[in-house]
C-alpha cells in the first residue's frame, strides 16, 4: 500500500492512503493492511486516516472500514472510472486516530 504525506509543512493532519488488495478470501489481508495503516498513522503523528476513493460497489471494503470505526463522508457520483469505461460512485471514508492538537 501507499502512504502519502500531504502538505505536512502547512499543518495538514490527515493521512491519505491508497490500498489495493486482490487475494483469496479468508486471509484477512485487507483488514491487516487497514490496521497497519492505522498504526503507521499514529506512529507518524497523524490524527485522521482517510480513504478518498472507495468504490460504492466494493461492499466488502466498505463493511470492513465501518466495522473498524471509519465514517463515510458522503457519495461522489461517478467519481471512479472503471476499466470498461463506465463510471462508479465513490464513498470517501475517514477515521480519527488520535486527539486533535489545536
Amino acid at each position: 500500500y501507499y502512504i502519502q504525506i500531504m502538505l505536512e509543512d502547512v499543518g495538514i493532519y490527515v493521512m491519505p492512503v491508497l490500498l489495493s488488495v486482490q487475494s483469496p478470501g479468508g486471509m484477512h489481508i485487507g483488514e491487516k493492511l487497514v490496521l497497519d495503516c492505522m498504526a503507521q498513522g499514529r506512529l507518524h503523528g497523524f490524527g485522521v486516516l482517510q480513504f478518498n476513493a472507495v468504490v460504492a460497489t466494493n461492499v466488502h471494503a466498505r463493511h470492513l472500514y465501518e466495522r473498524l470505526g471509519f465514517t463515510q463522508l458522503g457519495i461522489i457520483p461517478k467519481g471512479f472510472r472503471l476499466k470498461n469505461g463506465d463510471y462508479e460512485d465513490i464513498c470517501p471514508y475517514y477515521r480519527i486516530l488520535g486527539k486533535y492538537i489545536m
